[in-house]
């Protein structure tokens, strides 16, 4: 029973994920990061947060990829390189 641990803070962290984006807040917090960082540093604080996100648990890679996807799309970028 350790993995259900693991499990039971995926499915929070994405139940989570869920209500923010359907409250908008993903699509804000897209933005806000988009208004703040340069097209050029985009990918640099991406890769920072992800590695942050993966420090506290690993669930941020479920919430961190699609993420870093609209990111890169908003900007005019490629969304796979984002997913990259």
């Amino acid at each position: 029973f350790a993995g259900f641990g693991v499990v039971a803070v995926v499915l929070i962290a994405m139940a989570g994920v869920g209500v923010a984006e359907h409250a908008g807040l993903m699509g804000a917090l897209i933005r806000r990061v988009v208004k703040v960082a340069p097209p050029r540093w985009l990918a640099f604080i991406l890769i920072f947060v992800g590695v942050l996100s993966s420090v506290a648990t690993d669930a941020g890679y479920l919430i961190l990829v699609p993420l870093a996807a609209a990111a890169f799309l908003t900007v005019g970028r490629h969304p796979l390189a984002g997913l990259a």
